[in-house]
């Protein structure tokens, strides 16, 4: 079975750029009576918090009867005096954008109010709001300890790294083969890619010959005899994305899996 028709772009990119703009209507709802005024400052909320727990808080009465989790987005913040940044730590490095408070809350600047952050019970709650969908109100619990999600505390100077580079390329290191089949969730047999270009079969990283644009994020290879960029998102350790949302949209995903 060959699937002819290509998706409109990279899930993953395309998450992390809804997500950019979704995001920064970002806004705190008011601590609960018990919390202290010292958690109610600015001060609390600087520093590296760390996803607990993942849910569905409202699902959908018209979609299915129980709301799957929620797919996880970022699961990393850090804050500062002016400043909210978002990790898929150890992997890469998402966006950041400048916040503002207005009594208890905090906003993020430019966005409505999707998405909200709540501090309660030492927890730094993050709620989506959607219109749509299954679920349709997500809650993500955050905390200061290393959480479900990070078997170790997170190292802040990996963060710098991040921030700079976009990704952990001392993760791409190695030899990676695409995925030119998508295997189906519902027993059939996997869907053979049909890609619209020729793209390498098989990536090294480090690579002297392989250009990288000045974000990090971005590498140029030869399709059809001219240098088209494409973005890396690294999924896990043993996977990496590739998008070519900057010159079409008419592509599958394209997907690397690391060779032993």
């Amino acid at each position: 079975m060959h699937e002819t028709s290509c998706t409109s772009m990279s899930q993953k990119y395309l998450l992390l750029l809804g997500l950019s703009a979704i995001l920064l209507s970002c806004h705190g709802e008011r601590p609960t009576e018990n919390t202290s005024r010292a958690r109610q400052t600015p001060d609390y909320i600087k520093g590296i918090w760390n996803l607990k727990s993942r849910d569905c808080a409202k699902v959908n009465p018209e979609g299915v009867s129980e709301a799957p989790i929620p797919g996880e987005m970022f699961n990393t913040i850090e804050a500062d005096d002016s400043t909210l940044s978002f990790y898929r730590y150890p992997y890469e490095y998402l966006f950041s954008y400048k916040y503002r408070r207005k009594a208890n809350e905090l906003f993020l600047d430019g966005f409505s109010d999707s998405y909200s952050f709540q501090l309660k019970d030492s927890n730094l709650l993050v709620t989506e709001k959607l219109k749509e969908g299954d679920c349709l109100e997500r809650v993500e619990k955050f905390g200061r300890s290393p959480g479900n999600h990070h078997q170790v505390a997170v190292n802040p100077r990996l963060l710098e790294i991040l921030k700079r580079d976009a990704i952990n390329f001392e993760m791409l290191t190695g030899k990676w083969e695409l995925s030119t089949e998508r295997s189906m969730n519902d027993g059939s047999d996997p869907v053979k890619l049909e890609f619209p270009f020729k793209i390498p079969h098989v990536l090294n990283f480090p690579n002297p010959n392989m250009d990288t644009a000045t974000s990090r994020r971005i590498l140029f290879l030869n399709v059809n005899g001219k240098k088209k960029p494409f973005m890396i998102s690294l999924k896990d350790r043993y996977s990496f994305q590739l998008s070519s949302w900057q010159w079409t949209m008419d592509c599958p995903e394209m997907i690397y899996h690391k060779r032993d």
